[in-house]
């Protein structure tokens, strides 16, 4: 089982993608997915994406909002999701870390053209949520995303 857990990191209508590394013999070599990874053996799914944040883009940012779990049959494990929006000062602090070989800021029509680590219809399904958070809705609430657990 492969438990992990991923960012949908926003800044201003686009969202974050890492263009991960093109190395043979790693998962999805040359292709673009959003933060995270595997939680490791005593920790929990924020402290797991903390880490992540941390080794992907250099920063914590303080606000992550914990979206919902959901099983993916071709991992065979359960992935957290978190919605984190960035301030003006921490979109400056974004840079790569130790992982990929860029990062970028796309909006959510871009996304869905993307090569993606990811399946299409994994993305399609986020679709009306980066659009709904890409919207800047005045009400928007982050708990009307949940995923399903």
């Amino acid at each position: 089982m492969q438990n992990g857990a991923k960012a949908i990191v926003h800044y201003q209508g686009k969202f974050l993608f890492i263009l991960r590394d093109n190395i043979p013999g790693i998962r999805n070599p040359n292709i673009w997915n959003i933060p995270g990874g595997r939680v490791e053996e005593g920790e929990t799914w924020e402290e797991c994406l903390k880490r992540e944040l941390e080794e992907e883009i250099c920063i914590v940012p303080k606000n992550i909002i914990y979206m919902g779990k959901s099983y993916f049959q071709r991992v065979d494990g359960t992935i957290a999701f978190y919605l984190v929006l960035l301030n003006d000062e921490e979109y400056k602090r974004v840079k790569l870390g130790n992982e990929g070989q860029k990062l970028e800021f796309f909006t959510p029509q871009e996304i869905i053209q993307l090569p993606l680590a990811d399946t299409k219809e994994f993305y399609t399904s986020l679709y009306p949520i980066f659009i709904r958070i890409a919207g800047g809705e005045s009400d928007f609430r982050p708990e009307e995303l949940q995923l399903e657990e």
